[in-house]
């Protein structure tokens, strides 16, 4: 009775079941490149920006992964992840990986149950593929390198020859691949108690999971400084990490671990024994594409899909494509706010229609947060996506900007192809050719970036080249700085970039834009509309207009516009907004009312969309304005003291700051006048305010 459950079974196959097999198995491949060639593709551009993907063929790397037990088989899952740099590569890895998988299963199932076996071999592939989008790889390696032995394993003949090799295979599969023996171990334990009677060879049964359970203890106590959790199941999914084991990992684990004895029951049930039969077939065919079919409709993410898809967009410049997918299918979501912000710079629309997108961000979605700077009461922070703000900046010309951005991407979240080309480029822009070469030398170790290696070495070689190649970005650089801790706030490196070059439209036009998004800040805006010309403006940007017309009404006098003038049409426009706005019996009415006429307007966004945000402006000036006098730019200081007052009235510093200065310039009664406010908001100064009014020889004016 127990080698009927499973014992010899008949492996020899007909020409038609191969050929049934072979349909099969290319059906599954083919079903699973179109699946991540298309409607998958958003996992492998998401994983493409993490360090998974990050592959050095490079003994140094190697070795860094075998101090772990499973670090071998990590290492050879980053292998195939690197192919995730194109999308037809990445679809074909796995297609590949999950018909190996179907392959070997068939393989083992064949041997274990005969019939049904390719069924049972395709309903875990096509979970796996369907479910388990972003591990499928992982998974799918993991479940190769234990299926594979166990096949070994069956094929061997019974007796010693099988004990032997269970003995040999499992601590060195334990090893190499970690956890992932813990499938092999658990298939060999159930075969041996299936294929003999209980109470035959007892000792030898109890030998196996005692072996096994004794493995992972002995790496955790002798050999490798790890917990005892991460020494038993690191590196299978079931390990945890975020999110923790899901629920279709969960069942596909439950499935293959119990293997042996499904293949054992469906052994006694006659229905399961012919193959080849045509209405299973049909049946086997219909329940994997119904199965496939719901799992993908609970699976799929939209949301990362269209986030994947502007992500392409963004990496290859098709700034129009994007701003018609913006405006085909509005999203509320921070990452496409972000990708059409920044279109809308590039093809010179920014100031003009950028509130004819959503802007429900703010200021977020035109420049990320610096990782870990978060906002009261939102939990979220923008680590995954400072990359882009390196982008930003690098484009710019604030480069220490961008390598701090870049350099704390690779602190966070390990080296990538992104950020390791950043660091290269930067060190080459500012001259550091030393720090250059290490990066460089790292990517030329890489598949698919040694082409760009070979080019920062050519330049590295030849100064002249290099100059020439960077002087764009050098002649923006900024001549005037914060300090490295304001940078985490993205203002400061565009105040610094403009006060240095107002030529630099695309600085220009982001503070600007900043400016108009953050409504604390909009009180700056005017200050830096003289730069418009410079910047390359020949008339006012219509969202520029409205803000002025906004500043004009609430403070009720006019707002120096640098010689420019209102245009006509904004203007009335203005005009009808307010004047509904006043007529309006509250801001919710006027809200639901307005929408659909002046959704579109600056004025909307400032009184209806979003709350201000809190953000230390006042600082920033007061930080530039002593930048400025340690220059001797005794001018440019005043203004911005004058600036960092207006914005932070009860900041001592500040007002010391500027009395001391107005005092320099003898103004005193000003230096009076700021002396009492800096007593007033809580500091005295060093000298009593009624000095100040005397001149150097003592006389009172």
């Amino acid at each position: 009775m127990w080698k009927a459950a499973i014992g010899e079974i008949p492996v020899k196959m007909s020409m038609k079941d191969r050929r049934l097999q072979g349909v099969a198995f290319l059906a599954l491949g083919v079903f699973c490149f179109i699946l991540y060639s298309h409607t998958y593709e958003y996992c492998l551009v998401g994983e493409r920006e993490t360090r998974s993907t990050f592959f050095l063929f490079d003994r140094h790397f190697l070795a860094s992964f075998l101090p772990l037990p499973g670090g071998l088989m990590i290492y050879v899952t980053r292998f195939f992840w690197q192919f995730y740099e194109y999308t037809a590569l990445g679809a074909l890895v796995v297609a590949v990986l999950v018909t190996g998988l179907g392959v070997l299963l068939h393989g083992v199932l064949k041997r274990l149950m005969g019939g049904a076996a390719l069924f049972c071999a395709l309903l875990p592939c096509v979970a796996l593929a369907t479910t388990l989008s972003f591990e499928v790889v992982f998974i799918a390696v993991g479940l190769i390198v234990s299926v594979g032995p166990f096949l070994i394993y069956l094929r061997l003949p019974k007796g010693m020859a099988r004990r032997a090799y269970a003995l040999a295979a499992m601590p060195a599969l334990y090893l190499l691949w970690g956890g992932c023996f813990w499938l092999f171990a658990l298939w060999v334990i159930e075969t041996e108690w299936l294929e003999d009677k209980p109470s035959a060879n007892v000792a030898w049964k109890l030998l196996l999971p005692a072996l096994a359970v004794s493995l992972p203890v002995i790496a955790w106590r002798w050999l490798f400084l790890i917990s005892l959790r991460s020494a038993f199941l690191r590196p299978t999914v079931l390990a945890g990490g975020n999110p923790p084991l899901s629920v279709p990992a969960a069942l596909l684990c439950a499935y293959l671990a119990l293997l042996p004895l499904w293949a054992a029951a469906s052994r006694r049930v006659r229905a399961l024994s012919a193959e080849g039969s045509k209405h299973r077939l049909v049946a086997g065919a219909g329940l994997l594409a119904l199965m496939a079919v719901v799992s993908i409709g609970f699976c799929y993410d939209p949301v990362g899909s269209e986030c994947a898809d502007y992500q392409e967009l963004y990496k290859q410049k098709r700034w129009d494509d994007i701003l018609s997918k913006s405006a085909r299918n509005p999203s509320p979501d921070l990452m496409p706010q972000f990708f059409t912000n920044c279109a809308l710079y590039h093809k010179g629309k920014l100031l003009d229609e950028m509130f004819r997108y959503p802007q429900a961000y703010g200021a977020r979605g035109l420049i990320f947060d610096f990782p870990g700077v978060t906002e009261p009461g939102r939990t979220d922070n923008d680590t995954d996506r400072e990359m882009y703000n390196s982008d930003l900046f690098f484009e710019m010309g604030h480069v220490n900007a961008a390598l701090l951005y870049a350099f704390d991407n690779i602190t966070m979240r390990g080296e990538t192809y992104e950020n390791m080309s950043r660091m290269a480029e930067c060190s080459l822009a500012l001259g550091d050719c030393g720090t250059a070469r290490e990066y460089v030398a790292l990517l030329g170790r890489t598949l698919f970036h040694r082409g760009f290696a070979r080019r920062c070495e050519r330049l590295m070689a030849d100064a002249k080249a290099r100059d020439e190649y960077y002087a764009p970005v050098r002649a923006r650089l900024p001549t005037i700085d914060l300090p490295m801790e304001m940078m985490v706030a993205n203002f400061p490196p565009l105040l610094t970039l403009v006060e240095s070059h107002p030529d630099n439209r695309m600085a220009f036009d982001y503070l600007t834009a900043w400016c108009l998004l953050d409504k604390d800040a909009l009180a700056i805006l005017p200050d830096y509309l003289r730069h418009l010309k410079q910047a390359g403006y020949t008339v006012l940007p219509t969202h520029v207009q409205e803000a002025m017309l906004t500043c004009e009404k609430r403070s009720g006098r006019p707002v120096e516009i640098s010689g420019f003038g209102y245009d006509p049409e904004t203007k009335g426009r203005f005009s009808a907004f307010a004047g509904r706005v006043e007529r309006s019996p509250n801001m919710l009415a006027a809200r639901l009312e307005l929408g659909p006429s002046f959704g579109g307007t600056f004025m909307y966004y400032y009184w209806f969309l979003g709350p201000p945000e809190v953000n230390d402006y006042g600082l920033y000036f007061g930080r530039l304005g002593d930048e400025f006098r340690a220059l001797g730019m005794d001018a440019e200081a005043l203004a911005h003291y004058r600036t960092a007052a207006q914005l932070c009235p009860e900041d001592a510093e500040t007002h010391l700051s500027l009395a001391d200065l107005l005092k320099k310039q003898g103004k005193l009664q000003e230096a009076a006048f700021e002396y009492d406010e800096a007593r007033r908001v809580g500091r005295s100064p060093t000298e009593p305010p009624r000095n100040l009014l005397q001149d150097p020889t003592g006389k009172r004016e």
